[in-house]
């Protein structure tokens, strides 16, 4: 009712009444007494809420069930007559019981069935705080379940309706007179026009609401002591159309129409290496720009895995030369972290860069030539003793890494080699130069 959508419908099925009227009675089928169906299915309005005043608690008892109240409002939302068997119609079906209450469960299955099949969106509200929502209603789908306290924040919250752009058809027309190419496309919009809801003029008894107008002067427009114009000035009145600060007399006599025709026409093409994109920020009042990647600029490639090596057979072996063993995973693990000396810590060790300027800019400010300058210590070479061990460790472990080969019977030299890897002795680790291939080229020199 808040939204004033004409597109909204909405029925009342009461459960539980002494008097019985309903869709499926009215064709014949026994067995669905104690429903009545307030009427057809219209836009919601006050005379819903007069319907729901009017009604009274009854005390008796119920022979009908919750189950049967639900056949018959699927059957009335249904029904071409009482409501909308389309399916562009979006159905909700909102059924307010009582947890404790036993139920039948036997044709919950086809009533699932028939739901999913119309689309419809069934919300049970549960009156009874007491117990919770159990089977059969668990067993329909699609459904929501919901406390009244929940049903009553939800109706009071913004219902925001989201508008969707529809296509419209035209054409994309190229060259002119004879020559020309018309090729038939669809046009969407990209933004739409949000408004606010509109204000309902409603009385409590639904009596018809008068409108009237009132002129007054411009001058006197937010006096409180202004009067009210005449009514007959209404006919001395002069439309105009705003041109800046003047006002342009219009007219009554219409304008000639332009004779056109609809289509879509490209203008202009602009060539660009880049095409970026403007979204506006809802937070702040400013512009994030993103570049658009061309197809170009996409490169997909694809990596082996590291954990198994896939064969010809479609098979994974997770056991291959190329695959490090547990024992070189956990040496590389040490050896990554020895990479950060514990001796050398950022806040005990100072950094001779920061220092040296900040001296540099101590004498630039004191201007003083006799200003003895403090020289910053310079690491020493002891905290690459500790990571010896594990640096010699993992070479020796990924050192014969490289799958044998044989080599031709014409060949000379050994029976077996280990491709361009060069046998080196652990020992000699210290004074390996940068260019000896290995895996190490770290140059032990007074340099670092």
């Amino acid at each position: 009712m808040l939204r004033g959508l004409g597109t909204i419908r909405a029925g009342l099925i009461v459960h539980g009444a002494q008097t019985t009227s309903n869709i499926v009675v009215e064709e014949g089928i026994d067995g669905y007494d104690g429903i009545m169906d307030m009427g057809p299915s219209a836009r919601p309005d006050s005379d819903i809420l007069t319907k729901l005043d009017e009604l009274e608690t009854s005390f008796e008892a119920c022979t009908s069930d919750p189950i049967d109240t639900l056949v018959v409002a699927i059957t009335t939302m249904l029904s071409k007559d009482r409501g909308e068997s389309t399916p562009a119609w979006h159905h909700i079906l909102y059924i307010f019981v009582r947890a404790g209450l036993a139920v039948e469960s036997d044709d919950i299955d086809a009533i699932s069935a028939r739901m999913r099949h119309a689309h419809i969106d069934l919300r049970v509200v549960n009156l009874d705080d007491d117990y919770k929502m159990g089977a059969p209603w668990t067993r329909l789908a699609p459904s929501t379940f919901m406390s009244l306290g929940e049903a009553l924040r939800d109706a009071a919250s913004p219902a925001v309706q989201l508008s969707k752009s529809m296509p419209s058809r035209t054409w994309l027309t190229f060259g002119e007179g004879p020559d020309q190419l018309a090729i038939p496309v669809c046009i969407l919009k990209a933004t739409a026009l949000q408004r606010p809801p509109a204000p309902i003029r409603a009385t409590p008894n639904g009596d018809p609401v008068e409108i009237r107008h009132r002129y007054y002067r411009h001058s006197e427009a937010f006096s409180e002591e202004a009067q009210a114009l005449p009514q007959e000035v209404e006919s001395t009145f002069q439309r105009a159309y705003r041109l800046g600060a003047s006002l342009v007399p219009a007219h009554d006599v219409p304008s000639p129409t332009i004779e056109t025709s609809m289509g879509l026409e490209i203008m202009h093409f602009v060539h660009a290496a880049t095409l970026c994109i403007l979204a506006p920020d809802a937070e702040t009042d400013s512009f994030t720009m993103a570049q658009v990647p061309f197809s170009s600029d996409i490169q997909r490639t694809t990596f082996p895995p590291l954990d198994r090596v896939p064969t010809r057979d479609g098979m994974e072996q997770r056991v291959h030369a190329t695959i490090p063993t547990e024992e070189q995973q956990h040496a590389m693990d040490v050896f990554v972290d020895m990479l950060q000396s514990p001796i050398h810590l950022p806040d005990t060790q100072p950094n001779p860069a920061i220092h040296e300027l900040k001296h540099f800019v101590k004498v630039r400010i004191a201007m003083v030539p006799d200003i003895e300058i403090e020289q910053s210590e310079t690491p020493g070479r002891n905290g690459f003793v500790a990571a010896r061990y594990t640096r010699t460790k993992c070479y020796t472990l990924y050192r014969d890494r490289k799958p044998k080969r044989r080599r031709s019977d014409n060949s000379d030299g050994g029976d077996e080699y280990y491709g361009r890897y060069t046998k080196i002795d652990p020992s000699r680790m210290n004074n390996v130069r940068a260019s000896t291939p290995g895996p190490s080229r770290i140059e032990s020199s007074p340099e670092i």
